[in-house]
């Protein structure tokens, strides 16, 4: 255990650095710098609690993995400038679950330059909540992702939480890294602040996949959800579709929509211009009690 009531702590290394025990810091800030090899790494049971600031800085290739527990009542600041930073959970531990966890109370700032993974969670008290992937000036492979975790018979979901009650105080989470961004777990604004998501890159295959699973929650401020790119937005689900629906008709579900509400679909249809063989016969098949004279001509 390092313990300290009101002093600095600055740990540097260049060739990694490990934290398997407790640090506890009172009104002193904390740094944690790595300037070459090998990463930071925060182990399962670990603890870090600090009433001061805290930044963690990496130029190591294995990146940043909190395993353990980040508590802190100042601003954090996360720079990862090699490998992926990582929120991780322990698959090994089925009867006592370990995830790392980050729990801030002021702004936190977190940015990696190749890739963001998030299997435990991410909570702010208080202040801005900001994740940055990759840069406009350096594009890497890695993407975003808000994970879901199979630990034994359980899932556990990543969270990315804002509870901050300021105006101001908004999440927003940007990529710009070609695997764009994966959503499987939850991101949740209780807050009046805006949730931004936005993802900016070229690639014809990543733009931002939200899974069935998923769950993306604003209380009251704005929602913003904008790839700019060659891929969209893929928000994923199940919906009914009643029996005679035409084109332009909307279906109402209701507890599906933002903050709870009513998800409103407006219903498009397109008629194909061609047909196969086979979907040509299937289609008079479906038809075969009409009268045949009223079939499009188009197909037949």
């Amino acid at each position: 255990m390092v313990e300290t009531p009101d002093g600095n702590i600055d740990i540097e290394s260049n060739s990694g650095i490990g934290v398997a025990g407790s640090i506890i810091n009172g009104d002193g800030d904390i740094t944690f710098n790595n300037t070459t090899s090998d990463g930071i790494v925060f182990k399962y049971g670990s603890e870090v609690k600090s009433n001061g600031n805290l930044s963690i800085t990496n130029a190591g290739a294995n990146g940043v993995d909190i395993g353990g527990s980040i508590i802190n009542t100042g601003d954090t600041t996360i720079t990862n400038n090699n490998g992926e930073f990582k929120v991780s959970v322990n698959t090994d531990s089925v009867d006592n679950l370990q995830k790392g966890t980050i729990t801030n109370t002021g702004n936190l700032d977190i940015s990696s330059a190749n890739g963001v993974n998030v299997a435990g969670e991410i909570k702010n008290r208080q202040g801005h909540l900001n994740i940055t992937n990759g840069s406009e000036g350096n594009i890497k492979d890695n993407g975003l992702i808000i994970a879901q975790t199979q630990v034994g018979s359980n899932i556990v979901y990543g969270l990315v939480e804002n509870e901050s009650q300021g105006l101001n105080d908004s999440i927003n989470i940007t990529n710009y890294n070609n695997q764009g961004i994966t959503i499987n777990g939850q991101i949740v604004n209780v807050n009046d602040g805006a949730l931004d998501i936005l993802n900016v890159n070229e690639s014809e295959s990543s733009g931002i996949h939200a899974a069935v699973e998923s769950i993306i929650r604003n209380n009251q401020g704005d929602l913003y959800i904008a790839s700019i790119g060659k891929k969209g937005i893929e928000l994923c689900g199940h919906v009914d579709v009643p029996k005679g629906t035409k084109d332009g008709d909307t279906i109402i579900v209701g507890g599906k929509g933002i903050n709870g509400g009513a998800l409103i679909i407006k219903v498009h249809i397109n008629i194909p211009k061609e047909l196969t063989d086979e979907q040509k016969a299937a289609y008079i098949k479906l038809l075969s009690m009409e009268d045949l004279t009223k079939v499009n001509k188009l197909f037949i």
